[in-house]
């Protein structure tokens, strides 16, 4: 028999969800702490799967994203130590830009300001040790030697996996259909039970709007498809995690980035610039990667990386939750009492995960936290509005 009364409840258990779980138990070890999941712990339905993620010192998003950084890489060490499986592979990070260009320096200044070794290389020796890409006559590089790529699905299995064994209840399979959340507590209605908590912590990804609707965040949600490319067998190894590191590369309207092939799924696409659909239901997102999805990662590698055009590809649809301003959404709810929200992470949150969730534990626990997250303050959405029409608009089927 289940129990239907806890301190703390956790909604949604992918990135954030499952970090904040972990670092519940270990900030309130005396609480009741239940974490619901709609599917299982490491499902593709939402927006943390795929086999790989990347982690750079190098932060683009803004300098009040390093304090996050800097404690995500602490946390990362201690639930890769933790864990029987291995949480992260090191493969070194490359940037690729004109020389000069604000790309390139806008990166400089990133990698100072968050404490990265980086090395400048010139064409030539990107060329020399990376030969894979294809140069401009202008590009050059800066290579982050302890850049590394994440397993999601195994972070999220291995995080959940040790709040339980610190004695978090997990519920699975079960779908929240309502959350009511009144001054003393909050009641959650689920496919097969009813919960209360004093406090609840809403990480739901995508479905965050339809379970807090009084809340009027104005989130959009948008089809990406990353592209897989499995090149032949005997070149593999050039474009393994030992060869061929994680890059982004912004230079002559090639705009991407990429994983090498750290799971022998192939080396790993996203086109920054590919016009993306916005999904009117979340749902519609589980249909499969369709021709067009995939088209425009080919086009850029026969650019970019000209041996994998040809290589056999396979798209794998996720979704990224975004917000007008591009800012994370982390704080108190303004209209559900006891409840945080952890939401909006526009496919840039999952590096910082582990240091999210603890955010959401102490914020949910009323403590005090040493980041500075106004910028991600609920508050702000009152007054933000999309400038533009979510178009086009993602068609579950084609004519």
């Amino acid at each position: 028999m289940v129990a239907t009364d806890f301190d703390i409840a956790v909604i949604g258990l992918g990135a954030m969800g499952s970090m904040a779980l972990w670092q519940i138990t270990r900030l309130a070890p005396h609480d009741s702490i239940v974490g619901i999941e709609r599917f299982e712990p490491g499902h593709d339905r939402g927006s943390s799967h795929g086999g790989s993620r990347i982690f750079r010192r190098t932060v683009f998003e803004g300098s009040h994203y390093v304090p996050l950084a800097r404690r995500a890489l602490e946390l990362w060490d201690e639930l890769d130590k933790s864990s029987t499986s291995q949480l992260r592979i090191q493969t070194g990070g490359l940037t690729i830009g004109a020389a000069n260009s604000d790309f390139l320096n806008d990166a400089q200044r990133a990698a100072h300001a968050g404490g990265a070794e980086v090395e400048l290389l010139s064409r030539e020796e990107l060329r020399a040790r990376f030969p894979q890409h294809a140069l401009f006559s202008d590009d050059c590089g800066l290579f982050e030697p302890n850049a590394c790529v994440l397993h999601p699905e195994h972070s999220i299995r291995a995080a959940v996996e040790s709040a339980t064994r610190a004695g978090a209840t997990l519920l699975t399979d079960a779908h929240v259909t309502s959350l009511t959340a009144r001054k003393s507590h909050c009641v959650i209605s689920t496919s097969t039970h009813t919960i209360t908590a004093r406090r609840v912590i809403v990480a739901a990804g995508a479905w965050s709007t339809q379970l807090l609707p009084d809340e009027h965040m104005p989130i959009r949600v948008q089809r990406t498809v990353p592209v897989h490319f499995r090149t032949s067998a005997d070149r593999t190894h050039d474009y393994g995690p030992q060869h061929f590191p994680l890059f982004i590369r912004d230079s002559h309207q090639i705009n991407l980035w990429g994983i090498p092939d750290v799971d022998g799924q192939g080396v790993k696409i996203g086109v920054k610039n590919a016009q993306k659909p916005w999904l009117t239901e979340v749902e519609h997102n589980w249909t499969p990667a369709r021709p067009s999805d995939i088209a425009p990662a080919i086009e850029a590698c026969a650019q970019a990386i000209p041996e994998l055009a040809d290589a056999q590809t396979s798209g794998h649809p996720c979704m990224n939750a975004r917000t007008p301003d591009g800012q994370f959404i982390v704080g108190p709810a303004q209209n559900y009492p006891n409840t945080t929200v952890l939401a909006g992470f526009g496919g840039q949150g999952f590096k910082y995960a582990p240091a999210i969730g603890e955010l959401g534990a102490l914020l949910a626990l009323d403590s005090s936290t040493e980041t500075d997250i106004s910028a991600f303050s609920p508050k702000r959405l009152r007054h933000l509005r999309w400038s533009t029409p979510a178009t086009p608009l993602f068609q579950p089927t084609e004519a």
